[in-house]
Formats: structure tokens, sequence, C-alpha cells
């Protein structure tokens, strides 16, 4: 994925980002926050196997942590390997039933894995945290619309 010309200054910025988080790394190969640092910017440029590397590396040196959890899942939802991004939400949950966004990608990822009473649980679980939570609404709409097109 090569960026366009506008995304530049920001596609510099990430590159830059992750080189600097990499020096730290050098000096402390530990350092949890700096995974979790260079995964991000590796995922903002693209380079989803390198994020999804420094994010279990995060996850293995927090794993009272719902946030590598979290992001393996976003990954892997991206990657369209739905019952692992399942999974790894669990997991974010399990640590923190408060993630909203976590309730919301589970809910998406049992609704492109056709498993519509599981996306509705979990959409369930997003809009009593959130009741405002915009793509959660969009996506019950399309469940109801979905069902309601099934009984026709």
């Amino acid at each position: 994925m090569s960026p366009r010309i506008w995304d530049w200054p920001s596609f510099i910025a990430e590159a830059l980002a992750m080189k600097e988080v990499s020096g730290v790394l050098q000096q402390d190969p530990e350092n949890a926050g700096a995974f979790l640092e260079r995964g991000q910017c590796a995922y903002a440029l693209g380079s989803l196997d390198a994020a999804a590397r420094d994010f279990q590396q995060f996850a293995r040196l927090e794993p009272g942590s719902p946030e590598g959890g979290y992001l393996l899942g976003l990954l892997d939802l991206t990657a369209g390997r739905l019952d692992s991004a399942v999974e790894h939400f669990r997991q974010a949950i399990k640590l923190d039933d408060q993630l909203v966004d976590a309730y919301y990608y589970m809910a998406e990822a049992y609704f492109k894995n056709h498993q519509r009473a599981a996306a509705k649980e979990a959409l369930a679980h997003c809009l009593d945290l959130d009741p405002t939570h915009q793509k959660a609404i969009a996506l019950r709409a399309a469940l109801e619309g979905a069902d309601s097109q099934r009984r026709k």
C-alpha cells in the first residue's frame, strides 16, 4: 500500500516515529510501550505483519492490559481472520468489560462470519455501554434489515 501524495506528511511522520521508537527498543528491548507505539505506527503505515509482531510483544510484556488483545483483534478483523479476531476481542473484554469498541468489532466479526445471534448479543453489550455508538447503531440496523428480508 503506497501512500497518496497528500498523505505524505502523515506517512513521513509515522515512519520517523517508527524509527525513533525502534531506537528506544534497541536500548530497552522489554519496553512494552515502545512495542505498542511502534505497532501502531506500523499499522498506520499498512505494515500489518510488523504491527502484529509488535502487538504480540506488547501483549506478552503486559498480559494484564486489554490493549494487546484488542489491537490483535483489529488486525485479524482487517485480515479476515474472523474467528481469531473474536478470540482476541474476548480476551480484551475479559480484562476490561467496559471496552465499547471491542464489543462493536466483535459484533462486526460475527456479522461477517454470518453468526447473526452472536453479533446481536455483542451489539447489545456495546449499546448498553454507549447507546449513541454510531457504528453499532448502523450495524444493528443492517442486521434488522437482513432479518426482515429473510422473513419475507
